[in-house]
């Protein structure tokens, strides 16, 4: 699996948007892992499915579209973000 930020412009954009559609259809999700729950999911697989309709390669899940809780980890060391 490769970073998403490694992607070429087109597969990051595509896959993007493919996300933020799928946030935009349920009300209250703001982050992969609300989507996720509500489908009973897990985020990872959830994410490999969006990287499939996007038609780009499997990725990770960029972190500005994780929890809070999930963020303020991947910052361990630093200043936590808001």
């Amino acid at each position: 699996m490769c970073e998403f930020e490694m992607l070429p412009e087109v597969d990051q954009a595509a896959i993007m948007a493919m996300a933020l559609g799928r946030l935009a259809s349920y009300a209250g999700c703001q982050t992969i892992d609300d989507l996720a729950a509500l489908g009973e999911v897990t985020p990872d697989d959830l994410w490999a499915d969006i990287c499939s309709d996007a038609a780009a390669p499997e990725c990770n899940i960029p972190v500005r579209l994780r929890a809070v809780q999930d963020r303020n980890e991947s910052n361990a060391g630093g200043v936590a973000r808001k």
